[in-house]
C-alpha cells in the first residue's frame, strides 16, 4: 500500500472516531444546557468550523436523538434552527 493511500485511510478512520465522539458531546451538551443553534453549540464547544457540528446534528436527528425545536432569527436576522435533545421516555427504559 502506498503512503498516500495509507494516509487517506488513517484520516478516514480518525474522522470516524472523532465524529462518534463529537455526536456524543453534542447530544450531552443539548441535554445538559437545553436547546441551542448550531453556531451556539459550536462556540460553546470551542470549535471554529461549522462542519464539526452541523453534520453531527443531522446524524443525531436521523437517529431520533435530537429534533428541531424552533426556527429563530440570529444576530444577522437569518432564520436558523434551534436544536434540542430527545430524552428517552424513562418509563419505557425501565420496562426493557
Amino acid at each position: 500500500m502506498g503512503i498516500a493511500k495509507e494516509a487517506k485511510l488513517e484520516a478516514y478512520y480518525e474522522s470516524r472516531e472523532t465524529a462518534h465522539t463529537r455526536r456524543d458531546q453534542i447530544y450531552q451538551r443539548l441535554r445538559d444546557y437545553g436547546p441551542m443553534t448550531a453556531d451556539t453549540l459550536m462556540a460553546s464547544m470551542g470549535l471554529m468550523d461549522p462542519n464539526n457540528v452541523r453534520p453531527r446534528l443531522t446524524e443525531l436527528r436521523d437517529a431520533g436523538l435530537v429534533r428541531e425545536a424552533a426556527k429563530v432569527k440570529n444576530r444577522r436576522g437569518k432564520s436558523v434552527t434551534l436544536w434540542e435533545a430527545v430524552v428517552p421516555n424513562e418509563s419505557i427504559c425501565r420496562h426493557r
